[in-house]
């Protein structure tokens, strides 16, 4: 870093120490009187490359997360009303599909042939690769 940069630094943490709601302007135009290219820079700028700078060393704190903390772990939103209504769809074409299932079981006990049970669960097999 240049002396300037330095002497702009000390400053402003001199300004800081005095009054630490200094007016971020008045820091500014003070640091125009010592480094000329200052003026090149925003306020926002300015303010973040000195003013916070000097700030966050002057509060002592250690960078980083506190010792100990943990992320917080992100909300389960909640169901959507279509979700809801989707589901409702779903279970009462599962009840359908299950009577259909039970009817042709009860179908293909009754005849008491090999071959229709054997049928049904070849059918059955073959819908499930389907779906």
């Amino acid at each position: 870093m240049s002396k300037l940069e330095d002497q702009v630094k000390d400053m402003v943490e001199k300004a800081l120490v005095q009054d630490p709601k200094t007016p971020t302007v008045e820091l500014f135009e003070k640091a125009v009187q010592i480094k000329k290219s200052i003026t090149k820079l925003k306020l926002n700028q300015f303010r973040g490359r000195y003013v916070l700078a000097v700030s966050r060393k002057l509060s002592g704190k250690k960078p980083g997360p506190k010792k100990g903390a943990q992320r917080q772990s992100i909300r389960m939103k909640k169901r959507q009303p279509n979700t809801e209504l989707l589901r409702e769809v779903f279970e009462g074409k599962k009840i359908g599909i299950n009577d259909a299932l039970e009817s042709a079981y009860q179908k293909a006990i009754g005849s008491d042939r090999i071959s229709a049970i054997q049928g049904l669960l070849t059918s059955m097999d073959a819908i499930k690769k389907r779906i």
